[in-house]
C-alpha cells in the first residue's frame, strides 16, 4: 500500500502528464490541419515544461533515493 504523500504525488504527475500529451496532440491536430499556422512558440514552451518535468523528476528521484539509504557510518 502506497502512502497518502505517493498517491498525490502520482495523481499530481498524472494530471500533468495528461495535460501536456493533451496539448502536444492539439499542436500536431493544428499542425495537419492548418499547416499554414505557426506552432513554433507552442513548440518551444512545450519543450520548456517537458524539460522542467524531467529535472523535477530526477531531483525527486535522488531525494527518495538519498532518504532510503540511512545515516552514514
Amino acid at each position: 500500500m502506497r502512502s497518502t504523500p505517493d498517491l498525490l504525488l502520482l495523481i499530481v504527475a498524472g494530471t500533468i502528464a495528461a495535460a501536456v500529451l493533451l496539448t502536444v496532440l492539439a499542436v500536431g491536430v493544428s499542425e495537419i490541419v492548418h499547416p499554414d499556422v505557426d506552432t513554433s512558440s507552442a513548440a518551444a514552451a512545450l519543450s520548456g515544461v517537458v524539460s522542467t518535468l524531467v529535472g523535477l523528476l530526477a531531483g525527486f528521484l535522488a531525494g527518495r533515493t538519498n532518504s532510503r539509504q540511512g545515516p552514514p557510518s
